[in-house]
């Protein structure tokens, strides 16, 4: 099974040419829309009719939020990788970004004067994005692994590609060009995907067809469900 960045697997040839196909569409998206359609209509191929696009205007606050929420996800995938012998093979990647995020919330914090969120409210509760989608993946990791991977693949690689690009858009947009840590790995980052795409491999290589059947059909949700951490920044 060879992973690709939409979570299918194909033979060497045409992995590497798609590969570069969706690099090439992710940078051409515009800021304005990076919210869950995006990423749903991207993984599924499915058609909408035409609808007037709410622009996307991130705010500092709204960021402060998507990095407090993305952390939630980012420290439940490293909790359970860390502690799930099966997921052995996904420790110490290098991709981690539990720390980095938290480093840059307290940047956020001290810097522009802003409001963590109340750990006590409603807002942080287990109804959030980042708690709700915690709750899945835990969830899925314990009773469907290829679903499982399928998300952390896709949370973990799409950061380094389009994740990457709309930081870079959102930085110059409201954060007077800072870009933190969320943003920054040890050494080329092409390298540290290239080791987790091979563990990847190895692990998909003894499953049954269902299973990796089961592994691509949860793409779309993986793209939901990120599109709807992506939304705060505009405090949607």
């Amino acid at each position: 099974m060879h992973w690709t960045r939409g979570g299918r697997h194909d033979d060497d040839t045409t992995t590497t040419r798609r590969r570069h196909d969706d690099d090439t569409t992710t940078t051409r998206r515009r800021l304005e829309y990076a919210h869950s359609r995006y990423y749903t209509l991207r993984s599924s191929g499915k058609q909408e009719a035409p609808k007037e696009q709410k622009p996307f205007v991130p705010t500092k606050p709204g960021v402060l939020r998507f990095l407090e929420e993305s952390k939630i996800v980012y420290d439940t995938f490293e909790s359970i990788v860390s502690s799930d012998a099966r997921y052995e093979c996904l420790r110490n990647t290098g991709l981690e970004r539990g720390p980095a995020l938290a480093q840059d919330i307290e940047y956020m914090v001290s810097t522009w004067n802003l409001t963590r969120t109340d750990s006590s409210s409603s807002s942080s509760s287990s109804s959030s994005p980042g708690s709700v989608y915690a709750a899945m993946i835990t969830d899925l990791a314990a009773n469907n692994p290829p679903a499982f991977i399928c998300h952390y693949y896709n949370f973990y690689f799409a950061h380094t590609a389009g994740g990457r690009m709309i930081g870079k858009q959102v930085s110059d947009a409201v954060l007077d060009g800072w870009m933190g840590a969320f943003y920054k790995w040890d050494g080329p980052v092409s390298g540290l995907l290239n080791g987790v795409r091979d563990s990847l491999n190895e692990m998909g290589a003894g499953w049954s067809e269902a299973e990796k059947r089961a592994s691509m059909e949860e793409t779309p949700q993986t793209f939901a469900m990120a599109g709807s951490l992506m939304r705060l920044m505009a405090g949607e």
